[in-house]
C-alpha cells in the first residue's frame, strides 16, 4: 500500500492510494493525524476504502486542521 502526491489544500489532505499486490483489499482504514511544530497533535481523520489488486484511487480527508500542520503521520490498517 502506497500513497502518492500527499498533500493539503484549504484544510483537505488529498493522495493517490495504490495497492500494488495481486490481493484486493475489502477494508482498509486510513487515519491522518496533524501535528504543529511542537508536536502536539492539532487534527485529524479517518477513512475506510475499499481497493481492487493491482490498482489505486483518489482520496481525500477533509476538516482535518491540516492547513498549520508541521508534520502528519499516516496509519494504513
Amino acid at each position: 500500500m502506497v500513497i502518492k502526491d500527499f498533500e493539503c489544500t484549504l484544510d483537505t489532505y488529498s493522495g493517490d492510494i495504490v495497492n500494488r499486490t495481486d490481493k484486493p483489499l475489502k477494508t482498509v482504514t486510513i487515519a491522518v493525524k496533524s501535528f504543529d511544530n511542537d508536536g502536539d497533535p492539532i487534527g485529524g481523520c479517518v477513512k475506510t476504502k475499499t481497493i481492487g489488486a493491482n490498482s489505486g484511487d483518489r482520496i481525500y480527508f477533509r476538516h482535518c486542521n491540516c492547513r498549520n500542520a508541521k508534520s502528519v503521520v499516516i496509519t494504513i490498517r
